[in-house]
């Protein structure tokens, strides 16, 4: 059985190891506290810019030594920006780890930032938003998000624009990672066949160099606000995209919460796909998924229809909204269990993961401040009763949709203005704080 043990550095960074006997490889992560909410609003899109800058050379190695070593140890380096944080990775084998962790040190250590090869990685990242701005699902997600947290950092996108990664310059770099790479907000962490010990002292001798404490505020709750967006374009098929704005990460009644969301829209047996295809053939496709921060999350609804059932189809969801809010009655032990399963199910098999494994370790030491255990996890999502989902259901979607995020994108019937004042009218009369069920 796996277990977790954690260690912190003289230098305040976090090291956690989760060892797993079974496997022949290690996971490792380097989440670091620091991404968009810490940007300024005219620097949009810098701390995704650092991320890339990472593996563009450091003193001692080119970005081709860097990417033919990591290639040639048979594993996988890369790295993503969340919107609450940053992260670096490697998956390789166990003989390797040493050399990982000393790659990963240099890159964060002792990276160079050559205004001639950042030019160019800017370049790739507006192809980037390029490719981003050429799917109308992400566009109309990214402009739900930007209306639901209005004037927040939360709402931006990780990306940035054009603008304003046009402005920047290697010194917004280094000012950027000096402020707040620091490393009280650093977590590092491996899973796989691993000794704790070991770990330690590797990230002791790979970031000894990474000091300093960040002197940032705790940041408050986003703000929420609602709103209604329709962008037309040629495609023959319309998407719907609906934000729920929920309670952050951290909520406490989170398992409840998955449960809710799984028998809303968590797959072919859920409300929305039965109700949306199986039953009225308005629908491709139908899902809900919970995205949360520490800031803030969404209940994020999508479907695929025609242009001439955009409304139906709408009309419909919230039916299943307003129903789920005020009829406490509506969920069946048989539902419940099914959505307790899947979740429990989901959860088991991404445990054989050892990339999940310590994706697993940093994120949840970096909102709980350590690690959950496995088995006490499965035992809450198991203790989840109907009036818990109820509760929550009341909570979270009985606040009224005058506070959601409504998207058409694609083909559509009417224009633009028209259809935007129709669901603003359907939003209105099924707002669940007016709602009744009968």
């Amino acid at each position: 059985m796996s277990q977790f043990q954690s260690t912190t550095l003289p230098n305040d960074i976090v090291v956690l190891t989760e060892h797993m006997p079974h496997t022949r490889g290690v996971g490792i992560s380097l989440l670091v506290d620091a991404g968009p909410q810490d940007e300024d609003e005219d620097q949009s899109g810098l701390a995704h810019l650092c991320e890339h800058a990472f593996f563009l050379g450091t003193e001692a190695r080119s970005e081709q030594e860097i990417a033919g070593l990591i290639d040639t140890a048979g594993g996988q380096l890369g790295g993503f920006t969340a919107r609450d944080y940053t992260c670096l990775y490697a998956t390789i084998s166990g003989d390797y780890v040493t050399y990982a962790m000393d790659l990963l040190g240099d890159m964060l250590s002792n990276s160079r930032f050559s205004p001639d090869r950042l030019k160019t990685e800017l370049d790739v990242i507006g192809h980037e938003i390029d490719e981003h701005e050429d799917s109308v699902d992400t566009v109309l997600d990214s402009d739900l998000k930007r209306i639901l947290w209005q004037g927040d950092p939360l709402g931006r996108s990780i990306l940035g624009n054009r603008d304003s990664i046009a402005s920047l310059h290697c010194d917004d770099i280094q000012s950027f990672l000096h402020k707040h790479y620091t490393g009280d907000r650093m977590i590092v962490a491996a899973a796989g066949q691993i000794e704790h010990d070991d770990f330690v002292e590797l990230a002791n001798d790979s970031f000894w160099q990474l000091s300093g404490v960040d002197r940032r505020t705790t940041p408050q709750p986003a703000e929420c606000h609602g709103g209604v967006i329709v962008r037309p374009t040629q495609q023959r098929s319309s998407v719907l995209n609906v934000l729920l704005p929920t309670p952050v990460y951290q909520y406490p009644n989170r398992y409840a919460l998955h449960v809710l969301v799984t028998l809303l829209g968590g797959g072919m047996s859920s409300r929305l796909y039965r109700e949306l295809r199986e039953r009225s053939g308005l629908a491709y496709s139908a899902t809900a998924g919970w995205h949360a921060y520490g800031r803030g999350g969404v209940i994020s609804i999508e479907a695929s229809t025609t242009p001439e059932s955009t409304m139906i189809c709408l009309q419909k969801i919230f039916d299943q909204l307003v129903q789920l809010a005020y009829d406490g009655n509506s969920v069946s032990e048989e539902e419940l269990w099914k959505a307790k399963m899947q979740v429990h199910g989901q959860a088991f098999l991404a445990s054989d993961s050892i990339a999940t494994r310590v994706s697993r370790l940093t994120t949840q030491q970096h909102y709980f401040g350590t690690p959950l255990n496995d088995a006490s996890m499965l035992e809450q999502i198991e203790a989840v009763q109907i009036a818990d989902v109820a509760a929550v259901a009341n909570e979270v979607l009985g606040r009224g949709l005058t506070q959601t995020a409504i998207g058409v994108g694609g083909g559509m019937t009417d224009s633009p203005e028209q259809l935007r004042s129709e669901i603003e009218a359907l939003r209105d009369c099924f707002d669940p704080a007016a709602a009744e069920i009968a």
